[in-house]
């Protein structure tokens, strides 16, 4: 053709090394048949030849460190630079403060703990480009032990000790557990506390391993009193402490104030002493079907542990009077009940409540409080009774309902009240009662899912969970733990 090189183009070379010069060939025929025909009678559009161009791409693979250079020969321009520098440092302390946000120190981790002793050391120094102690928001740490061997895989209390330390000042939860009762030595902790320059002054969590005896009250207190006033939005402490004082419940309510929202204040479920320094595990029955898990509880020992009750009820009443937003209370595993008028007091100077464990020996009296007050955020109650009595009950035992009264006596005709005016068309509405009620047509125990279905009509099971029912025109559930095992 007229203005062209005879010579083949690359790209048109390699179209026919391709493979694909034939089908061109066939593509040219096509195209001069559907020129004889008319498009419109076929109803469709005429195919035409386009040109194929191949373009080939070499993939660089090589490593980061190599390639950084290769891309740095491209950016000439010093203010790029500059940008690319504040970029890169901005994302390194995001990455680093997101790794180092929550440590979590469990099982074999001692490696770890030791590890990060010596980052923060580091960084102490200021021999680290980054400041790792204020990244670190969340300790959390179990198997705590006093002395380690280095073949050891728990955690030493002096290491964490000395992680706390360095942490301190930017630690807003903490979470504490030990099975190593070197720690009721009073001469070893005296020597190894905490360092007299450590101060929490945003810790908002505090807790405790559940049934953790394994701390002294006073190593507990220690941590509270070195918190700032009003700052703790959280205090868990269930089953860790023996025994409660006035002193300690002032404690709480300083460290918390008007900032808490969450308490869990529960006496240990079962425990033995041999003396009064030292509290020591001992193995007891599989009373709760868990041979693994409930082997190493302690050894319930009545005589013992009982909070005092003008103690508790007098410490909960300064907690309604300086702690307003308290969201959830639970005081549950105490066997004495409360002094009347406490749930009012309660419901009344904290509105915000949504949930209640209740302590054992609740009544008709404790439970028509809250009937009255008319919580209006209170969603989940739990009546049913934790105290170790109700652990050593088995049904068919000699210490079972029939064979004597429950630590806590409600009767079905409360239970009604509470499914049918109190708890409808709340979220999640929740109530959990103990394994027996009274019935108040014959003033008779009876097992408490039996006399729901007398009392409350339009129950059904849960299968997800056998002891527990609900009413779906009230939307409520209604849990009995171990009920259905009463029943059957």
């Amino acid at each position: 053709m007229n203005g062209e090189s005879s010579e083949t183009p690359a790209s048109d070379a390699i179209f026919e090394q391709s493979g694909l010069a034939e089908f061109a060939e066939y593509s040219d025929i096509a195209g001069g048949l559907m020129k004889q025909l008319d498009p419109d009678q076929l109803g469709l559009r005429p195919i035409r030849r386009t040109k194929v161009t191949i373009t080939y791409k070499k993939i660089i693979d090589t490593d980061l460190p190599l390639l950084v250079p290769k891309i740095l020969y491209y950016v000439t321009d010093e203010m790029t630079l500059r940008e690319c520098l504040r970029v890169n440092w901005c994302f390194l302390t995001a990455v680093t403060a997101r790794m180092y946000q929550n440590i979590y120190l469990f099982g074999s981790s001692g490696p770890v703990l030791r590890r990060l002793v010596k980052l923060m050391n580091y960084a102490a120094e200021r021999q680290t480009m980054i400041d790792y102690r204020k990244c670190v928001k969340n300790l959390e740490a179990s198997d705590l032990v006093l002395e380690e061997q280095e073949v050891t895989p728990f955690q030493s209390w002096n290491l964490f000790r000395e992680l706390v330390r360095r942490t301190a000042p930017t630690l807003e939860k903490i979470f504490l557990d030990s099975t190593d009762n070197g720690f009721h030595d009073s001469e070893i902790i005296r020597g190894c506390g905490l360092d007299q320059r450590v101060e929490f002054p945003v810790l908002k969590s505090f807790t405790v391993g559940p049934n953790s005896l394994s701390f002294p009250i006073s190593f507990i207190i220690d941590f509270l009193q070195r918190c700032h006033q009003s700052t703790l939005a959280s205090i868990r402490l269930p089953g860790c402490i023996p025994y409660v004082d006035a002193a300690l419940f002032e404690l709480i309510v300083d460290r918390g104030g008007k900032a808490l929202q969450d308490l869990i204040l529960t006496p240990p479920l079962e425990f033995s002493v041999e003396d009064h320094n030292r509290i020591a595990y001992r193995p007891t029955a599989d009373i709760l079907g868990n041979t693994e898990k409930m082997r190493n509880q302690f050894l319930s020992v009545e005589s013992f542990g009982k909070w005092d009750f003008d103690i508790l009820c007098d410490g909960l009443l300064l907690v309604c009077e300086n702690c307003p937003d308290l969201r959830a209370l639970d005081i549950s595993g105490n066997t004495e009940g409360l002094r009347p008028g406490i749930l009012e007091q309660l419901l009344r100077r904290c509105p915000l409540l949504e949930e209640l464990d209740l302590p054992c020996g609740i009544t008709d009296a404790n439970m028509s409080e809250i009937l009255l007050a008319q919580p209006q955020n209170l969603w989940r109650i739990c009546a049913s009774c934790n105290c170790h009595k109700s652990l050593a009950t088995l049904p068919g035992d000699d210490n079972s309902a029939d064979n004597g009264e429950p630590c806590s006596l409600i009767t079905d005709m409360v239970v009604r009240a509470f499914v049918e005016e109190l708890l409808p068309g709340r979220s999640g509405a929740l109530l959990e009662l103990p394994e027996y009620v009274m019935r108040v047509r014959d003033a008779r125990l009876v097992a408490t899912l039996d006399a729901l279905d007398e009392t409350v009509p339009g129950i059904e099971i849960d299968f997800r969970d056998t002891d527990v029912v609900f009413v779906p025109r009230l939307g409520v559930r209604i849990a009995v733990p171990g009920g259905r095992a009463v029943c059957e």
